[in-house]
């Protein structure tokens, strides 16, 4: 490993996450369609971004690439609709974890759960490395 870099792996609330972008989108004027990098209460992310390609994720100490990206999420639907969410999570370069839930109101726990016992697991096993300067930046004590 190079000097200055950290092993690093992206988790992603994926129904947090495309809450949150499709709200700010919102507040920006932009329209998201539903495509290959969006679909409404499912999944968001960034066109032409991998997302294991990062450099200089958040402090600029970081390798260039994640070792590994995980988007989690749920949809309603049948487990054909599931399957095909997990594909397009996977054109994106997502390894995608989708749960299914009852209607578009509720959250699905699987996605809290699975997402903290990934990350608690990968941690133990010593395969990506803290950066405590950044974890400060965003959770301050």
């Amino acid at each position: 490993m190079a000097s200055g870099t950290r092993r690093v792996m992206l988790f992603v609330d994926g129904e947090n996450f495309t809450i949150e972008g499709t709200k700010l989108a919102e507040k920006a004027g932009v329209s998201l369609v539903e495509g290959d990098c969006f679909k409404l209460g499912v999944y968001l992310w960034l066109p032409n971004r991998p997302p294991t390609n990062f450099p200089g994720l958040l402090d600029g100490t970081l390798q260039p690439h994640a070792e590994r990206a995980y988007y989690y999420t749920s949809t309603t639907g049948s487990s054909e609709d599931m399957t095909a969410v997990r594909d397009d999570l996977w054109k994106l370069g997502f390894e995608p974890k989708v749960f299914h839930k009852p209607d578009k109101t509720t959250k699905s726990k699987g996605v809290d759960i699975t997402l903290s016992t990934d990350m608690l697991s990968h941690a133990s096993h010593g395969n990506y490395e803290e950066n405590r300067r950044a974890a400060r930046r965003f959770h301050p004590r």
